[in-house]
């Protein structure tokens, strides 16, 4: 796919959610800020590392207690971005990472809802510490380039920030299975190197978030497992009459 019909696709998906006005319009900013605070939790792992399986599972199971923010995988498969990123990370990099964080933003404030734990598929700030500080490391982003991804981070609303995390430590040779299994054409270039940094960087950046703020998972346990571990660690949050079951 040529640059400028990925800049033209780009393009579009952002233009039909402004018509409706980027995170609403001041009254509806409002009347969310009337509702009571947002509680936002967020699924960190590896690419593979089992984190929209979770996500997805435990809002399925617990409606009353989680919703899902998906994370924006139809906006990157549509505009054809990821795919060019792996084939050519130098030319594409910092607009992926300008790209997703955006898509992010509009995914999170679409989806949020109050009185239940809003799950987070991967965060913004996991975008940053991670993707983005792997590749600003590695010299894919100039510094002109990351000057502008900071100033598109000025777009983030404490809304839109986790305050809690899950991380799902998964090795990267499950990791590796994983995503050949689930077969996404724009993953098929991956290199074990390339997740072994992301493995790295998580663990660097888990470091720095309070241990009362974070559960960390064994991601080789069975998904029921570690949804049952989720759900009595943090449904008490917006079921505090819950007994220990």
């Amino acid at each position: 796919m040529s640059y400028f019909k990925i800049q033209y696709k780009m393009y579009i998906h952002f233009y039909n959610y402004s018509k409706n006005e980027f995170g609403g319009s001041k009254e509806e900013r409002k009347q969310e800020m009337s509702n009571g605070s947002i509680i936002n939790l967020s699924i960190e792992a590896n690419i593979g590392g089992g984190k929209s399986t979770l996500g997805r599972t435990l809002a399925e199971r617990y409606p009353e207690v989680f919703n899902l923010i998906p994370e924006p995988v139809d906006a990157l498969e549509r505009t054809g971005i990821l795919k060019a990123y792996y084939d050519d990370k130098q030319r594409w990099a910092a607009i992926l990472q300008n790209f997703v964080l955006i898509a992010r933003i509009i995914s999170h404030r679409d989806h949020k809802k109050h009185g239940v734990i809003n799950l987070i598929d991967r965060s913004i700030m996991g975008d940053k510490n991670v993707f983005a500080k792997m590749l600003i490391e590695d010299g894919m982003m100039n510094d002109i380039e990351v000057a502008v991804y900071n100033e598109y981070h000025k777009l983030v609303g404490m809304d839109d920030v986790p305050t809690l995390y899950v991380y799902i430590r998964t090795p990267v040779d499950v990791c590796i299975e994983r995503i050949a299994k689930r077969g996404r054409a724009s993953e098929t270039t991956i290199p074990k190197e390339y997740l072994q940094k992301i493995h790295d960087l998580h663990e660097t950046w888990m470091e720095t978030i309070h241990p009362s703020n974070i559960l960390i998972l064994d991601g080789t346990q069975s998904v029921d497992q570690l949804v049952d571990q989720v759900y009595k660690t943090y449904s008490r949050l917006v079921r505090p009459k819950l007994k220990d079951e």
